[in-house]
Order: structure tokens, then C-alpha cells, then sequence
């Protein structure tokens, strides 16, 4: 009788199927840390997982996926990842998570160890976020190197106003030349000797032509003189203006530093080095996704097996139609717990019809509200968006200058404000407004004297507002910040530092008038030649009106 059941064979089958079951967890944190690491540039680490067959659902425990800028950091940390997997499409090597729950979720949460895969070599431009930190060793620098900085851009103005006075004397070169010269009044005088000789009529007619020519060489010098008088006008705007070159280029100089009352320079000097860094904390993550590439549908190798996708009902490799999300993060130092909800999350959009999509709402042990939404379309041109508000945020130990000079920390405040982000294939386009009150500011002890009384103004100041900008080109965006810091700082600050700015300035004009002399002189004999000109037109006026009152 014939054996139907071969038992070696269901043994090895059994065995298979037992090393299966046993290994299927370490396939699946190999799989997931492999190639996420190779995704994301950086380490993408999994605690633990666990994979149930009924029914379908896979648990993963400890997800880190580390930033690649910033190695020390995780970009996303999740404590526990349950998948509602469709068993169907994971018969086709498509992985459809009908619904996520996230929990435990941190964004920018610090690793015990660095994330990196290897080191990188960074470039002379710094990316967004990238923390720029500058020092100067004074803030009013020193007037000699001040001049010698601008020595190009001031010697410029003085060769243009140099320029402009060569240009008239060689109109007035070329109008001289027009006057009536000695062979032009010698043909004068033998006209009026030949006509002597001629009878009555004749002699009225050929006076009458001379004197025409004559009170035209008239009228011709009386044009000049209008045309000289106000050229002398304008060499005199022209000297005065090189003359007061000092005192302008003090102001503009001492304007350039962010001392010109009211400048919006000044906020921006002291704080602009670390808005960048309060704008990644804010948007990094939806940057890093939303700034990525639109995903192009690949055909599968010959003999992969691949399944079709029907343009009725595409799907791709990777979706998660639904996911719910809570967990906490710090938000300008405040922990907030958030909940929310994201939907139709995928790595190949144009094989899904929808954009992904998110709202987060969360509040803080302080009474601090957060409120976000966004989209993030990468089907065909990527185009995303978010809105976020705050409400009362309780701020605490944010630095608002890293510089070495002046490290300036916002101690604690309330934050109330608005803040919306748009990114295309290449640009971005983020704003906020901000409302600071509360304030309590620790400026680091100095020994500059300017610095220390903008250390002492800050101490005195409970609110104030902020407008935040960064626009243009995504790898190099322009800041822009705008605060009524600049009026309250920069009227204090002249009305206590006047003394100090007025003996500046007078050093700076000093140094500017030492440096411009030597030009400025050579600039006055330059003009000089209108002297001679005048004195020109005034002999040849007379010699001429002589000569006409002679023939009357």
C-alpha cells in the first residue's frame, strides 16, 4: 500500500515553519532598521516586535529614527507602533495598514548615542536650522578698521562726485569753443571797414547783417552765463556734498551696526543668528518630508513578479490610510501632550490619490494650547502646507543670542501667535507673528559698554512682539525679523548712550575727514575752473558789446 503522508517531509515542513515563527520578529527590526537607515541617511533603531496572524496586526516597540543633521537627536520616537495589516495585499508584497495607532510619539528627543552612519562633509552654506553662531568682540567696532572695511565702497562716492565735476568742465571746454575768437572778430572789424566804403543803402544793410551776428554772439554769451551760474550752483552742491561725506558715511556707518534709532537692524543683529533655529524646532520634521520629491512610479526588474496596478484603484507599496497619534514634545521649552491624526501616509504618492494630511492638537501642564494642521501633496509638484497656533506657552530658557560677545537668554515668557509654512520643489515661504509677555531676560556679564546697557535695557522690558519671515530658495532661504525690540531698545538706547555714540561718531568722522583730506582739496581746485570761465565770458561780453556801440 502506497505512503500518502511522507513524515520526513512534514517534519522539515513543521521545522520550517517552527525557525519561521521564532525568526519572524528579527526579520521584520532587520528589515525595518536596514532599510530605514538607508531612507533616511541615519540609524532607525527597533526595540522590539511583534507580528500576530489573527488576527494580521504587527506591534513595534522603540522606533528611533535619528536626524541626519543633528546625530544626537531622533527626528521621530515612538514607544509603541500597533498596525492593522490587510493580509490580502501583503499576499502581493504590499504592506496596507488600515489603521496605526501611535503612541508614546517625541519629535527631536536627544539619543545616548550618535545616529550617524558615517561622517559628512558640510559645505561653506549652512542649512536650514543649522546653528549659526557669530561673535564679535564688540559691537562698536573700531573706527580705523570701520573706515578701512568701507575704504572701497566710501572712495567710490568720492570718484563719482569727482566724475560729475570732470564731466561739466568738459561741457564748459566745448562751449568755450563756440565763442566768437580773434579771427572771428577780426573778419568782424573788416566788415565794418569794407562797408565804410559803400554807398548809403548799401551800408545800412551790410550794419544791419553785422549787427545781427553780433547781438547773436550777444545772446549766445548770455545763455552761457544763465548755464554758467547754475553749473557754479551745482559745483558748490557737489563740493559741500564731498565736504559733508564724514559726517553721511559716520551716520550710515554707525546705521550699518544697527545705532540708527529705530533700526530693524538691531533686533536682528542680536537675535536673527538663532531665529533659524527657533523656525527648525518649530516646522524640522514637516520640512525633512515636505521638502522631499514628488515619488516616481518605478517599473519593476523582468521576473520580479510584480503585481499590475490598475489605474481605477493604484496602490502602493507602503500605506497607511489611517493613523492615530499621541505622545508629548517640547515645544520652545514647554512639554506639551498632543493627540491627532494623520491619513494616507505613503513613500510613493503617485500611486495614491490623496495627499497626506494631519491635525495635532496638545496642551501643556501650564495651560499652554498648540494647534496644527498641514498637507503634504508630493503627487505630481510637491506642494505642502501647515498651520500652527499657540496659545500662552510657557517659555522657559530660550536663547535668543549664542554669540560669545552677548549670549542673551529669554529666561521665561508667555508665547501667544500664529505661524503658517508652505514648500514647493524648491521654495519656501514661512511667517510668524508673536506676542512675548512675562518676559524675564539673563544677558551674560560684558565688558563692553555698549553691550552692557542693552543688557540693562532688556532687564527692564516685560513684552514685546516678533515677526519671523524666511523665504526664497529651500537650501537657502532669507531671514527676516521685525520687532518692536528695535523702537524701545534703539530709543533707550540713544537716549543712555548718546554721550558714547556722540564721541563715537565724532571719532568715526575723525578718522573718515583724516582719511578724505588730501581728495576732498584736490575736489574743491577742481571746481575752481568756473572762475575762469565766468571771467572768459565777461571779457568777450564786453569786447563784444564794444565793438557793437561803435557801429551805431
Amino acid at each position: 500500500m502506497r505512503q500518502w503522508i511522507r513524515w520526513w517531509g512534514l517534519g522539515v515542513f513543521f521545522t520550517l515553519a517552527l525557525l519561521w515563527w521564532l525568526c519572524i520578529d528579527s526579520i521584520i527590526i532587520y528589515s525595518i532598521e536596514s532599510l530605514g537607515s538607508k531612507a533616511v541617511g541615519a540609524k532607525v533603531d527597533v526595540a522590539s516586535s511583534d507580528l500576530q496572524l489573527s488576527p494580521l496586526s504587527l506591534s513595534i516597540k522603540g522606533l528611533a529614527i535619528t536626524n541626519p543633521e543633528r546625530p544626537m537627536e531622533n527626528l521621530w520616537f515612538s514607544d509603541n507602533i500597533k498596525l492593522q495589516l490587510d493580509s490580502g495585499y501583503l499576499l502581493r508584497r504590499q504592506v496596507i495598514v488600515d489603521i496605526a495607532d501611535v503612541s508614546g510619539l517625541q519629535f527631536n528627543s536627544p539619543r545616548s548615542s550618535s545616529g550617524a552612519l558615517h561622517k559628512t562633509k558640510k559645505d561653506g552654506s549652512p542649512s536650514l536650522g543649522e546653528q549659526l553662531k557669530t561673535g564679535a568682540n564688540d559691537m562698536l567696532a573700531d573706527p580705523k578698521q570701520v573706515v578701512a572695511q568701507e575704504k572701497a565702497a566710501i572712495q567710490a562716492k568720492i570718484d563719482s562726485i569727482q566724475q560729475r565735476i570732470k564731466n561739466i568742465e568738459q561741457q564748459w571746454q566745448q562751449r568755450i569753443k563756440t565763442l566768437p575768437n580773434k579771427e572771428t572778430m577780426a573778419e568782424y572789424q573788416e566788415r565794418w571797414k569794407a562797408l565804410k566804403k559803400k554807398n548809403w543803402l548799401e551800408k545800412i544793410a551790410d550794419t544791419k547783417a553785422l549787427q545781427k551776428d553780433l547781438n547773436n554772439d550777444i545772446d549766445n554769451i548770455n545763455a552761457l552765463n544763465q548755464q554758467l551760474d547754475k553749473d557754479k550752483a551745482t559745483l558748490k552742491d557737489l563740493v559741500q556734498e564731498a565736504k559733508n561725506l564724514p559726517e553721511k558715511e559716520a551716520d550710515r556707518l554707525l546705521a550699518k551696526a544697527g545705532y540708527s534709532g529705530g533700526s530693524a537692524q538691531l533686533a536682528q543683529s542680536l537675535f536673527g543668528d538663532e531665529a533659524k533655529q527657533w523656525i527648525n524646532q518649530l516646522t524640522g520634521l514637516f520640512t525633512s518630508v515636505a521638502a522631499d520629491t514628488a515619488a516616481v512610479a518605478s517599473k519593476p526588474q523582468r521576473g520580479q513578479g510584480q503585481w499590475l496596478h490598475f489605474s481605477e484603484q493604484p496602490h502602493p507599496d507602503f500605506l497607511i490610510k489611517q493613523a492615530n497619534l499621541s505622545g508629548n514634545f517640547v515645544l520652545l521649552g514647554d512639554s506639551i501632550a498632543f493627540t491627532g491624526q494623520a491619513k494616507d501616509i505613503t513613500h510613493q504618492a503617485k500611486r495614491w490619490p490623496k495627499p497626506t494630511t494631519f491635525t495635532l492638537q496638545g496642551q501643556s501642564a501650564q495651560g499652554g494650547s498648540f494647534n496644527s494642521k498641514g498637507k503634504i501633496d508630493l503627487r505630481d509638484s510637491p506642494s505642502s502646507e501647515m498651520s500652527l497656533a499657540v496659545n500662552q506657552l510657557n517659555i522657559k530658557g530660550l536663547v535668543l543670542s549664542a554669540s560669545n560677545a552677548m549670549p542673551i537668554t529669554l529666561d521665561q515668557a508667555r508665547l501667544a501667535g500664529d505661524a503658517s509654512m508652505r514648500i514647493t520643489a524648491d521654495s519656501l515661504a514661512f511667517k510668524a507673528d508673536s506676542q512675548f509677555s512675562q518676559a524675564q531676560f539673563t544677558v551674560a556679564q560684558t565688558s563692553s559698554t555698549s553691550q552692557q546697557l542693552i543688557a540693562g535695557l532688556l532687564q527692564d522690558i516685560n513684552s514685546f512682539t516678533m515677526q519671523l519671515g524666511l523665504n526664497g530658495n529651500i537650501e537657502q532661504p532669507e531671514l527676516s525679523l521685525q520687532s518692536n525690540l528695535d523702537k524701545a531698545l534703539s530709543k533707550a538706547f540713544g537716549q543712555q548712550a548718546s554721550k558714547k555714540l556722540d564721541q563715537y561718531k565724532q571719532d568715526l568722522r575723525t578718522q573718515l575727514s583724516a582719511e578724505l583730506a588730501p581728495q576732498l582739496q584736490g575736489l574743491s581746485k577742481d571746481a575752481d575752473f568756473i572762475d575762469t570761465i565766468k571771467k572768459q565770458l565777461t571779457d568777450k561780453q564786453t569786447e563784444i558789446k564794444g565793438f557793437s556801440k561803435g557801429l551805431l
